[in-house]
């Protein structure tokens, strides 16, 4: 019989450190749930802030014919702490705005200058062209290259119609996106007769309001 008390009375010693245990445990968070539904909408809403637009037939995307239509490119430059940026209106009236690095005896410095000028008639046909030869409504809102990190980064924009659609890249882009960029440099920041030391000089303040204040 002592054997048999000795033995319920383990038998409770142990129930009740069990139950000690329990109650000692970390519990969950009441609001971990919702904390962590609040982190998915919060990195939803960063991604549809950054591009603000979903895909689009192509076809239903009216390029060529709308009075709206708008172009409008920023890519960071992160030495210059800022961004390059491109717009380009139905009219091919365009601002180019851009850091021009000046070297000197101790580093270097930036200065950041504005291009206003027009395309040709020519150039805004070629180029809406591109835009729908590249397919430009149906590529996917973001590219991001998350093995490799360059501190590159840019959104592309266009508006045609009512409609929008952007696409952000990050530390690399598709060959749409680079073929994109090859005519931006052929016919704006690199053309012969469109310098960046012929553009007006700008202070940081006005050009950070050119690639805050996006369409």
């Amino acid at each position: 019989m002592k054997i048999i008390a000795v033995g319920v009375t383990l038998i409770a010693i142990a129930v009740l450190i069990a139950l000690a245990a329990i109650g000692n445990r970390p519990s969950k968070p009441k609001n971990a749930t919702s904390a962590n539904a609040k982190r998915a909408d919060s990195e939803s809403q960063t991604k549809v802030e950054r591009t603000g637009s979903k895909r689009y037939r192509t076809e239903d995307f009216p390029i060529r014919s709308a009075r709206d239509f708008l172009f409008y490119s920023t890519s960071y430059n992160w030495e210059a702490a800022g961004s390059y940026v491109t717009s380009i209106d139905a009219k091919g009236n365009v601002i180019h705005v851009t850091p021009d690095r000046i070297d000197t005896p101790t580093g270097f410095r930036v200065e950041w200058r504005r291009g206003s000028f027009r395309l040709t008639p020519q150039e805004l046909k070629a180029f809406k062209d591109l835009l729908i030869e590249i397919r430009f409504p149906e590529l996917s809102d973001e590219y991001i290259d998350t093995a490799w990190a360059d501190g590159w980064q840019s959104i592309d924009t266009v508006i045609a119609g009512g409609k929008r659609k952007s696409v952000f890249t990050k530390n690399w882009a598709p060959k749409e996106i680079e073929r994109l960029n090859d005519w931006l440099r052929e016919h704006i920041s690199r053309a012969p007769d469109r310098q960046p030391e012929d553009y007006t000089v700008i202070s940081y303040e006005e050009a950070e309001r050119y690639w805050k204040e996006k369409p």
